[in-house]
């Protein structure tokens, strides 16, 4: 992994940017609400409740923690 300064962003944030197991932790629960819902909508109700695990663990331990950044790996 090599860093490149991207305007604006300070160094040591750029470099967790460009590594691709990092993911914004908003973003993230975001895609998931919106993946619940879509669930819901196709009748999917039993994956509507995985996602929501999912989205409750992410908000409960990073969001509400004042994480940034959600690995993936």
């Amino acid at each position: 992994m090599f860093c490149m300064a991207l305007s604006g962003i300070p160094q040591r944030w750029s470099m967790l940017m460009l590594d691709d197991r990092l993911i914004p932790a908003q973003e993230y629960h975001n895609r998931l609400m919106k993946q619940i819902d879509d669930a819901y909508w196709i009748g999917e109700a039993e994956e509507g409740e995985f996602l929501q695990r999912e989205a409750d663990h992410i908000k409960k331990h990073y969001l509400d923690e004042g994480e940034v950044w959600y690995p993936s790996f």
